[in-house]
C-alpha cells in the first residue's frame, strides 16, 4: 500500500517537502476569508432572535461546507480525473504489472491521488475541532460530523473510483471528472436539504444528509438556519429523528464501502472483467431498494408500490450495465458453449433481474391492502423490469461503437419512459380517450420491442457460432 500511496502522492504534489507547507499555508488563508466572509455576513442578534447568530458558529457552518464541498466533490472529481489520465497514457496497466495488491493499489489512490486536496482541509477542520472544543457547537456533534466527513469522503471516493474504471476501454473522456462531479453534487445539495423537509426519512442514504442531521442539533446554529421557527414548534417530535441518521448514514456508507472496494479492486486485477459482479449488483439494489423502502412502509400512501417500483427501475438498468459481459467475454462464451451459473461474469444479467424482482416482492409485502390495488400496474412494471436484461446485454454485446451505444440508450430511456406513464395510467379508475389510446400503444411497443430485440440477440449468437 505504501508504493501505491507514494506513486499517486508524488503525481499529486509532485515535491511533498516543498508542497506540504504550502497547502497547509494556503488552508490557513481559506479559514480566514471564512471567517472575514462570517464578520461580513452575520447579522446582529436583535435582527433575528431565533437563529441567534454568532461570528464564530457562521465561520464553523462554513468550514464544515468548505470540508464537505472539498472531501465529497473535489477530492473524488480528482480521483476520476487521475484514473481517466492513466488510462489515456496506458499507465495504469504499468502500475498494474508492479507487485501491488489491487486493494492496495486502491487504497494508495483514495488517499494518494487527493492529498494536496486533503492538505487544504487541516485548518478549517481544526477550528471545527476548536468549536466542539470551546462548546461553540456540542461535542457528540463534532464526533458524529467528523465520522460522516472520514466514512463519507471514502464513499464519495470510491463512487468515483468505480465510475472510472467501469468503461472497458481505455479511451476515458477527459469530461469523466465533470461527470463524477455533476452526480456527487447534485446528490450532495438535495440531501443536504432533506433532513429539514419531507424527505427526512431518506436523508441517512447519503453522507451529506448524515453530516447535516450531525449538526443539527435543537439549540444549534446549523439546526435553526435550517429549520424556521415554526416548524420548529409546531412539530418538536420530530426534532429526535436527527440523532439517529448519521448513525444510519454510516451504517450504510460502510455497506457501500465493503462493497465498492471489493469491486474496484476486482477490476484492477482483471481490467477484462464487468466493473460489478452479479453478486455484488444484487447486493447494491438490495440495500438501496430496502433504505427507500422501508421508511415508506409506515406512510399509508396508496401509491407507495408504484412509487418504488418507477424509482428503483432506473437503478436496475444502470447496476446491469454495470454487470453485464463484455463483447469479448459474451462471445467465447458463447463459442465455448458451455453451461454459465447466473452469477458469473460471462452470464447475462437475466438471472440477477429475477432475483431484484423478488427482492422488490418482498420489500411490498408490509404495503398489504394497497398491492391489491395497483395489480395490473405492478404487473406491467414488473414485466419491464424483465425486459431491461434484454436491452441491455444487446448494448454491451451486439452494439460496437460508443455512439450506437448511446443511441441506442436514449431509444431505451424514451421506450421506458413510455412504459412507466402507461403503467402509472393504467392503476387509474377513470382515464380518457386519449389516455386509454396511449396505455394500449405503450402496450403493444412493450411487447414488439423486445421480441425484435431478442431476434436481432439471436442472430448475432448464430454469427458468432458461425465464426468458432
Amino acid at each position: 500500500m505504501t508504493g501505491a500511496f507514494n506513486a499517486f502522492l508524488f503525481r499529486s504534489l509532485r515535491s511533498p517537502r516543498t508542497a506540504v507547507p504550502a497547502r497547509i499555508v494556503y488552508s490557513s488563508l481559506i479559514t480566514l476569508a471564512l471567517f472575514l466572509l462570517a464578520k461580513l455576513t452575520t447579522p446582529s442578534p436583535e435582527k433575528d432572535a431565533w437563529v441567534h447568530y454568532t461570528v464564530a458558529g457562521m465561520t464553523d457552518v462554513f468550514c464544515v461546507i468548505a470540508v464537505g464541498f472539498i472531501v465529497f466533490i473535489i477530492a473524488p472529481a480528482q480521483i476520476a480525473a487521475q484514473i481517466a489520465s492513466e488510462r489515456r497514457h496506458g499507465t495504469l496497466d504499468q502500475i498494474r504489472a508492479t507487485p501491488i495488491s489491487p486493494t492496495a493499489f486502491v487504497m494508495g489512490i483514495l488517499v494518494g491521488a487527493p492529498a494536496g486536496l486533503y492538505l487544504l482541509c487541516a485548518v478549517p477542520f481544526a477550528y471545527h475541532a476548536l468549536a466542539g472544543i470551546t462548546g461553540t457547537i456540542p461535542m457528540s456533534a463534532f464526533v458524529q460530523s467528523t465520522m460522516m466527513l472520514l466514512v463519507g469522503g471514502l464513499w464519495s471516493s470510491l463512487i468515483a473510483l468505480a465510475l472510472s474504471l467501469s468503461p472497458q476501454k481505455d479511451s476515458v473522456s477527459p469530461l469523466a471528472a465533470l461527470a463524477v462531479v455533476g452526480i456527487l453534487g447534485m446528490s450532495s445539495m438535495f440531501f443536504f436539504f432533506a433532513g429539514s423537509s419531507e424527505a427526512a426519512s431518506w436523508a441517512f442514504m447519503h453522507p451529506v444528509g448524515g453530516l447535516s442531521s450531525a449538526l443539527t442539533h435543537p439549540e444549534g446554529l446549523w439546526h435553526r438556519l435550517l429549520y424556521s421557527q415554526y416548524r420548529v414548534e409546531a412539530d418538536s417530535a420530530s426534532l429526535t429523528s436527527p440523532n439517529f441518521i448519521p448513525l444510519l448514514s454510516v451504517i450504510s456508507a460502510l455497506v457501500w464501502i465493503g462493497i465498492l472496494l471489493r469491486a474496484c479492486a476486482r477490476k484492477i486485477a482483471s481490467p477484462e472483467r464487468p466493473l460489478l459482479s452479479k453478486t455484488q449488483a444484487v447486493a447494491i439494489f438490495s440495500l438501496v431498494a430496502s433504505e427507500i423502502a422501508v421508511p415508506l412502509w409506515g406512510r399509508g400512501m396508496v401509491d407507495s408500490v408504484l412509487c418504488l417500483s418507477v424509482v428503483v427501475l432506473p437503478l436496475v438498468a444502470f447496476l446491469m450495465m454495470l454487470s453485464a459481459p463484455s463483447q469479448e467475454a459474451w462471445a467465447m462464451a458463447v463459442r465455448r458453449r458451455a453451461d454459465r451459473s447466473i452469477f458469473s461474469d460471462a452470464a447475462t444479467p437475466h438471472g440477477a433481474a429475477l432475483i431484484m424482482l423478488g427482492v422488490l416482492s418482498a420489500l411490498s409485502i408490509p404495503f398489504g391492502h394497497s398491492l391489491l390495488e395497483q395489480v395490473p400496474s405492478l404487473i406491467w412494471l414488473s414485466a419491464t423490469l424483465l425486459t431491461l436484461p434484454i436491452y441491455v446485454t444487446f448494448a454491451t454485446t451486439v452494439l460496437q461503437t460508443s455512439g450506437a451505444r448511446v443511441a441506442f440508450a436514449v431509444a431505451m430511456l424514451v421506450h421506458l419512459t413510455m412504459q412507466v406513464a402507461a403503467a402509472t395510467l393504467s392503476a387509474r379508475a377513470r382515464v380518457n380517450v386519449v389516455d386509454t389510446g396511449f396505455v394500449q400503444f405503450s402496450f403493444a411497443i412493450g411487447v414488439l420491442v423486445p421480441v425484435a430485440i431478442v431476434r436481432l440477440q439471436t442472430l448475432a449468437r448464430r454469427k458468432v457460432l458461425a465464426l468458432a
